[in-house]
């Protein structure tokens, strides 16, 4: 036996006992409470149960018309309390089986919501991967296609120019201008394709991967650009480490395209309960950085998938920062 129902036995067991010690002084009003055990009772065991409660009532009331037979006031339209019983079990336990109609449907409601989000977790972690993927490939044929055309083209200008130079040619000048324009280019390209296919940070870790970044930037992007790190960030699984380098890359980007800044910080800090990343620029601060471009959603997704939260904040010298916190939990670690 249940305990609300040892303790709804035990209420009504000293409601029956107070009544026949309340009856002097009350009368027959002393059964009005029991309307409020019957209307308890139809939400507590439901409506059938909530009938049968009737049954008691009704014990109850001749034991104490029996008793107190001499004093007993019954009146005429004594049905009328009946009927007040029987409507309060039907509004009640109506009232429940709606409450718990709307209980299955809020927690069926709930189970499609989880499982929405579990498919749509899996899609954006196929997505993250997929690009990744994509990036890769991409990376390794341009350094392998246009790289290596470039290189054969330089080796072409330079032996040419020497040809040039040692025939005391006027063209020789521009010879080796060609080929030191190949060269800038061929830079930009290794240092492009180093951005799609960043270093291998399971083996060198996150911070040459970051300093890497750092100088494709300043190549690429002709900016000032500083890391900072704090705490140790060779603990970090390789996994979220990838992750991290990826919302450092692409927020860099993303705000140097759209608020054309000249100086960018980027920071890396092991914290004892989060990790915490901040981007800081002294570009334009009212430009839109979390936009509805593809470039912000790929960002949003990548937080999705560590559980990450962005807090955009503007100090008095217009320097803005973008500060990202990723828990350390199972489900931020892991990605």
């Amino acid at each position: 036996m249940k305990a609300r129902t040892i303790l709804f036995i035990v209420a009504w067991a000293l409601y029956a006992v107070a009544t026949f010690v309340l009856f002097p002084r009350f009368n027959s009003n002393v059964g009005f409470p029991a309307i409020l055990f019957t209307g308890v009772g139809s939400w507590l065991f439901g409506r059938s149960t909530g009938l049968w409660l009737l049954l008691p009532m009704l014990i109850h009331q001749i034991a104490l018309f029996e008793y107190f037979a001499d004093e007993y006031i019954y009146y005429t339209d004594r049905v009328i309390g009946t009927v007040i019983h029987l409507s309060a079990i039907a509004l009640v336990g109506t009232l429940k089986d709606s409450l718990e109609s709307i209980r299955a449907v809020n927690t069926r409601l709930d189970l499609a919501v989880l499982e929405r989000t579990r498919e749509l977790d899996n899609l954006t972690q196929k997505l993250i991967e997929h690009l990744e993927t994509l990036r890769i490939s991409r990376g390794q044929e341009l350094h392998d296609g246009i790289g290596q055309q470039l290189t054969g083209i330089q080796l072409y200008a330079t032996s040419l120019a020497d040809r040039l130079a040692a025939e005391q040619n006027v063209g020789a000048s521009l010879a080796y201008s060609l080929t030191t324009r190949s060269r800038i280019v061929h830079n930009k390209i290794r240092h492009a394709c180093r951005t799609l296919y960043p270093m291998q940070i399971r083996e060198v870790g996150l911070r040459p991967a970051l300093d890497e970044l750092a100088s494709c930037l300043r190549v690429i992007k002709n900016i000032e650009v500083g890391i900072n790190t704090q705490g140790d960030i060779s603990s970090i699984p390789p996994a979220t480490a990838l992750q991290l380098f990826r919302i450092c890359q692409e927020t860099a980007l993303l705000v140097i395209d759209r608020s054309h800044a000249q100086r960018i910080g980027i920071g890396v800090s092991v914290l004892p309960s989060a990790l915490q990343l901040s981007v800081e620029h002294d570009g334009n601060p009212a430009a839109a950085i979390r936009d509805g471009s593809n470039e912000a959603r790929l960002i949003n997704y990548r937080l999705m998938q560590v559980n990450g939260s962005i807090e955009i904040l503007t100090g008095d010298n217009q320097i803005q920062t973008l500060n990202i916190a990723i828990p350390k939990t199972p489900g931020g670690m892991a990605a």
